[in-house]
């Protein structure tokens, strides 16, 4: 029932945030979704980035009685604003279970609950997970230095000293109070520990502490596993292992479905769920990288696998509204404790 109005809509443009993305991947997406839907879209995008910009600019939007776009992604914070204020809306989520497999998987990954105690997932999937997990110059360490070590380690042990580099504003230690056994108290101690044992802190997050470190600030950073894979894949020193702690910090981005749309919603609802899920590996395959995602298998997910980390069993990050309002103060007080 889905497809058949999908396919009866009279205006097959779909409209999402694509800014930057190569016109030739927006080309093989029309190519794919026609293949396997028998649907012959046009896919345009909107100025804008799709995670930061895009939830904004679709609220306004909203509030103004207008849809700009059919495919809703974001992270947490801005999307349970957009579902505070009614900008998002339930799909059907049988009928599209039925549109592509991996569309439950997604789904059944989102473990956050909005301001009413409902879960998220009545109006959201995960599209992808953010992992930090430790990134290193393999110049610089071995593997056996590695064995075992917590982040702990990288705060106390005077092995690390003068050689761990941190992000100015702590991308993923933000996280540290929700980790087990963690709290405020002891993730400003850690803080404090890390900068008395010579830690330097560097802006830009994943990609600038790993410039840094590859120009000989340090050997090793909290980082983006997949920022370091990127440069491991450029021939760059660079690799990344997972933490004894038994968890990793990180994040999610998730995909949700509009109010209000541009398109016939029964297409809107088939091609947002179909571009993060199949829409984003064929776009991963095009550009020789990887998607992290639930039920998604490569290089990365398998490694984890061998340190005994699963996605996203072990991975720490806001499971509650109360939780991601605290990601900014929890983000201060670290960068507060580092720098007093």
């Amino acid at each position: 029932m889905l497809l058949e109005q999908a396919r009866a809509a009279s205006d097959k443009e779909v409209i999402g945030w694509y800014d930057g993305v190569d016109p030739a991947i927006i080309r093989a997406w029309e190519s794919a979704f026609e293949d396997e839907y028998d649907i012959s879209i046009r896919v345009n995008s909107i100025p804008g980035h799709a995670a930061r910009d895009a939830p904004i600019q679709a609220l306004q939007a909203y509030k103004a009685g207008k849809g700009i776009a059919d495919d809703q992604s974001g992270n947490a914070d801005i999307l349970l604003d957009m579902l505070h204020e009614g900008a998002l809306r339930q799909p059907n989520w049988e009928a599209l279970y039925g549109v592509s497999p991996l569309i439950r998987n997604y789904r059944e990954a989102l473990i956050l609950s909005t301001n009413s105690g409902a879960p998220m997932s009545d109006w959201c999937m995960v599209s992808s997970f953010y992992v930090w997990p430790l990134a290193y110059n393999t110049n610089n360490v071995t593997e056996a230095e590695l064995d075992g070590i917590t982040f702990d380690d990288l705060a106390y042990d005077p092995v690390w000293k003068d050689r761990v580099i941190t992000d100015a504003r702590f991308l993923g230690v933000y996280a540290f109070p929700m980790a087990p056994g963690w709290d405020d108290e002891r993730q400003i101690a850690w803080v404090k520990a890390l900068r008395a044992n010579g830690a330097t802190a560097v802006s830009g997050g994943s990609t600038g502490v790993i410039q840094a470190m590859l120009a000989g600030e340090g050997d090793i950073a909290i980082a983006s596993a997949t920022t370091a894979l990127r440069q491991k894949q450029r021939g760059a020193p660079v690799d990344w292992w997972g933490p004894a702690d038994g968890w990793v910090p990180g994040g999610i981005g998730l995909t949700c479905f509009p109010t209000l749309t541009t398109a016939d919603s029964a297409l809107a609802d088939i091609w947002s769920a179909w571009q993060a899920t199949t829409g984003a590996q064929l776009q991963a395959e095009l550009t020789d990288s990887f998607v992290t995602a639930p039920g998604v298998k490569n290089e990365f997910t398998d490694k984890l696998a061998e340190l005994g980390l699963d996605l996203p069993r072990n991975l720490v990050y806001a499971y509650e509204p109360e939780d991601v309002a605290n990601l900014g103060r929890w983000r201060q007080q670290a960068i507060d404790a580092f720098t007093e």
